[in-house]
């Protein structure tokens, strides 16, 4: 049979509900952002990831696997780097766009049989002459 002097100090606290108390409280974005500034980590801003992108782009293969497997880099271009060497061509189109844009599309809307296009708009009347609240009617141009 159990000793009460050796269980009564791993009972539970009056007034503790382990459903409620599930331990440390969770932290924040902003408490995870100071620290790792306080560490010495840097934002890495759009420019800087189009530089990035722009630079890898005229890697020889060599060096991407050089980069790719450099623990001391940081997680984006390990990771640019393993994607460009596994999917070579999704890579390139992906990044081209990202740094440089894509290609602008021309599209044009045509009406039946080709013709032109043709909008027509409400025309919106206030008559407001005999009371004080106005009357919006609608009148379409045919």
């Amino acid at each position: 049979m159990p000793h009460p002097e050796n269980i009564i100090p791993h009972q539970f606290k009056k007034g503790y509900d382990p459903k409620r108390n599930i331990g440390r409280p969770p932290r924040f974005v902003s408490e995870v952002i100071k620290d790792l500034e306080s560490k010495g980590i840097e934002r890495v801003s759009p420019s800087q990831v189009v530089g990035l992108y722009e630079l890898l782009m005229n890697c020889t293969v060599d060096k991407l696997k050089d980069l790719a497997n450099d623990d001391k880099l940081g997680w984006e271009i390990r990771q640019t780097a393993k994607y460009m060497i596994k999917n070579p061509d999704k890579a390139w189109n992906e990044i081209k766009d990202r740094a440089h844009g894509k290609a602008a599309q021309k599209t044009e809307l045509t009406g039946k049989d080709g013709e032109k296009l043709q909008l027509n708009s409400p025309q919106i009347i206030i008559n407001s002459q005999n009371s004080d609240i106005p009357i919006i009617e609608e009148n379409e141009k045919e």
